[in-house]
């Protein structure tokens, strides 16, 4: 089986996965809605998401998984794949062409 045969199905499954994910974060109410009124009823959602409070447990989580990311990052800088990404960054450090880590 070559690389491309595996793309496909791989796109197929990050896309499904994604969906599944979202699907547990979109209100009731906006799947319920008739199929013409989804788009207007989700961006109605979303543009007041801003003013909602997050539940507590979520922004502890949040906080978590941001400090565990932070600790991958800095412990991953000290294996062989860091040390090139590392090597990368700093020959081409003239040269901005990222701006996340």
């Amino acid at each position: 089986m070559q690389k491309q045969d595996l793309l496909l199905p791989r796109r197929w499954l990050l896309q499904g996965a994604a969906g599944l994910a979202l699907s547990g974060f979109v209100p009731e109410r906006v799947m319920a809605a008739a199929p013409g009124a989804v788009m207007p009823t989700l961006s109605a959602y979303m543009s007041g998401a801003g003013t909602r409070k997050l539940p507590d447990a979520v922004v502890e989580k949040s906080k978590q998984m941001i400090l565990d990311t932070l600790a991958a990052m800095i412990s991953g800088s000290q294996l062989a794949p860091g040390k090139v990404a590392l090597t990368f960054a700093r020959a081409n450090s003239g040269d901005k062409t990222a701006t996340v880590v």
